[in-house]
């Protein structure tokens, strides 16, 4: 039987998932900020997108290029996600805390993927060593 999430991929996309495909279980480690609300385009024509806020105060709304948005329109609740090589996604709120727990303790300079800086930098992915 396939579970819910897939059913509401399988309807948002259009896809047609057959039960015989094989199935993966995640086990990536990515940083995550919950959204709390996605403003409207922007009119700047060189580099167009729209700002996100997040639910934690201590994180500065960031720029999310517009190409971002092509896949998937977050809402408040969803997730900005970044990976360890630096890409960057909108994750359902579902399916994030379906598929992801929180890493403890938060992670330090000797951890896989991490890129120095403050936590802001560490989202935005713009830290440079």
């Amino acid at each position: 039987m396939i579970d819910s999430i897939w059913l509401g991929i399988a309807m948002v996309s259009g896809l047609t998932i057959n039960p015989a495909w094989p199935r993966y279980v995640s086990h990536k480690k990515v940083w995550a900020l919950q959204i709390k609300s996605v403003g409207g385009k922007t009119g700047n024509i060189e580099a167009p997108g729209r700002w996100l806020e997040f639910e934690k105060p201590d994180y500065a709304p960031l720029m999310a290029p517009e190409e971002m948005f092509a896949r998937y329109t977050p809402t408040a609740g969803d997730y900005y996600v970044v990976y360890a090589d630096g890409y960057r996604s909108f994750s359902p709120k579902k399916a994030f805390e379906e598929g992801y727990r929180l890493d403890e303790p938060p992670p330090t300079a000797s951890d896989e993927g991490w890129k120095g800086g403050g936590a802001e930098n560490r989202i935005r992915g713009d830290y440079k060593d």
